[in-house]
């Protein structure tokens, strides 16, 4: 009772808010449990059957395949009903879920196959999460709620992880993925649970009116702020399937059998949810309202710096020795956490500056096309690595760095851009329907200074904005406007 009144105190949640904002949060663990155990066994029994130098084949074919499932994805999303896409969803995943663990009940190698799978069934999982949240809630309500609903899947990966090691022994790698399967059951219960209850919200006709208005891909391909939007989270995957690369191969030197590969990568996501949980609960909103948007740009890729420089000085002078392998596990651990946590906030303020008529199809070819093709260009750029180099690791954590480097310029010059960006759509008015986040420097600047103008149109504009954005700060902005020069303002 007193931590439902502390959550609904904290996320200001309203009367008649509490059911849809407790469900979605049930659905969100739900959907970290079945992750954090698919994820485990997939990357166990992959490392179980093959090198790690396979890797940059996999992640060529990743790109691929993940291409595939988005196209095929957009095609059910024309046939289907917004509620029977959800459905579909998670019952595909569910029978697929059991079908892998009838196949390794005949003994087939599917170690290859459920590794795409788990990446495969992130993003499907997420597309089904994060759109149903978003006929649920509006817009101010998604500024209240978004951060919190996505806490108890980064908690369930860190309950689950820690249980893994406790269950092998008694099920078995293969078992796991039975719970990734039953978690899924659970998301499909509360999905149809969902729907029963809030039918008018899931309606075909709740499509908001700027999905029909969307601009075409033409003018975000030709839009500065898009490009450089487009080429941060290009280097961001380039990065992660480095620091993957190095991650696993090191793992697979470091464990030989696939009970003890599962039980360390329990172990490991159980870190690294607890890490990312602590930082996107506690400290993300805090950290980007005290420091900027430009701090969540540059921490991962500075986190990341450091451990390369640090792969490499001990690979060096050391050669190949335990210590690397806890190098890599720490700079993995430490790109993972801040990714999903401080990132994941960056690109949804950067998402934000964009109106609202392309904001979705911006994320939708960043997210379908520019990251898969930064997956098959990692992968090419490793196989070319690890087929000239006998001992790649160096290489590849020398190129880590220049990636990392290469990664902070551009957020240094997308963040300038960002400003420049919002600047250019206030005064445009194209932003009338995107709030401002009250947790971004920029954005607040951008309006405080525009209470200060000379013209009144601007200013009363700017006061709606606030309204929107920060409706708790309305009334120190207005009092000192009741001595504006223009009498429209006052």
């Amino acid at each position: 009772m007193i931590f439902r009144k502390t959550i609904a105190s904290l996320f200001q949640i309203q009367p008649g808010e509490g059911l849809p904002v407790a469900l979605m949060a049930f659905h969100s663990f739900f959907m970290g449990i079945s992750l954090v155990f698919i994820g485990s066994c997939a990357s166990a029994m992959f490392l179980a059957e093959f090198d790690a130098n396979v890797l940059p084949y996999v992640y060529i074919f990743i790109a691929f395949f993940i291409s595939i499932t988005g196209l095929f994805y957009t095609k059910l999303e024309q046939w289907l009903s917004f509620r029977t896409l959800l459905l579909v969803n998670l019952v595909f995943n569910v029978l697929l879920l059991f079908l892998f663990r009838f196949f390794l009940s005949i003994s087939l190698p599917i170690g290859a196959l459920l590794y795409f799978w788990w990446y495969a069934m992130d993003i499907l999982l997420n597309l089904e999460f994060w759109s149903l949240a978003g006929r649920l809630f509006n817009i101010r309500q998604g500024k209240r709620f978004f951060g919190f609903l996505g806490s108890p899947e980064l908690l369930a990966t860190t309950i689950g992880g820690l249980s893994i090691p406790w269950l092998i022994p008694l099920l078995g790698t293969a078992n796991l993925l039975l719970i990734s399967a039953f978690a899924n059951l659970g998301s499909f219960l509360l999905l149809c649970y969902i729907i029963k209850r809030f039918p008018e919200k899931l309606s075909q006709e709740a499509k908001s009116s700027t999905e029909k208005k969307a601009k075409p891909i033409k003018d975000l391909i030709q839009n500065p702020y898009t490009r450089w939007i487009f080429a941060f989270s290009s280097l961001c995957w380039l990065v992660y399937y480095f620091v993957d690369n190095l991650f696993y191969e090191r793992a697979g030197t470091q464990f030989k059998s696939q009970e003890d590969l599962a039980s360390f990568f329990g172990n490991f996501f159980a870190i690294m949810g607890t890490v990312a949980f602590l930082i996107r609960f506690f400290l993300a909103d805090r950290l980007i309202s005290r420091f900027g948007l430009s701090f969540a740009l540059l921490t991962t890729p500075i986190l990341v710096l450091y451990g390369a420089i640090a792969i490499v000085i001990s690979g060096s002078i050391l050669g190949n020795v335990p210590i690397i392998f806890w190098l890599t596990t720490g700079t993995r651990l430490l790109e993972a956490s801040t990714r999903r946590s401080l990132h994941r906030s960056a690109r949804g303020i950067m998402y934000q500056a964009i109106p609202s008529d392309s904001r979705l199809k911006a994320q939708a070819i960043t997210e379908s096309v520019v990251d898969q093709i930064a997956a098959a260009l990692a992968g090419i750029m490793l196989l070319a690595l690890t087929t000239f180099f006998n001992f790649p690791l160096l290489p590849i954590a020398y190129s880590l760095i220049i990636l990392c480097l290469a990664w902070i310029i551009v957020s240094v010059l997308l963040h300038k851009e960002y400003k420049n960006f919002l600047a250019k759509e206030f005064l445009k008015r194209n932003i009338k329907e995107f709030f401002l986040s009250c947790h971004d420097k920029c954005s607040i600047a951008l309006l405080q200074n525009s209470l200060k103008s000379n013209h009144p149109g601007e200013v009363i504009y700017a006061l709606n904005m606030l309204e929107e954005s920060s409706p708790e700060s309305l009334e120190k902005h207005i009092l000192p406007l009741l001595h504006h020069p223009e009498s429209q303002v006052r």
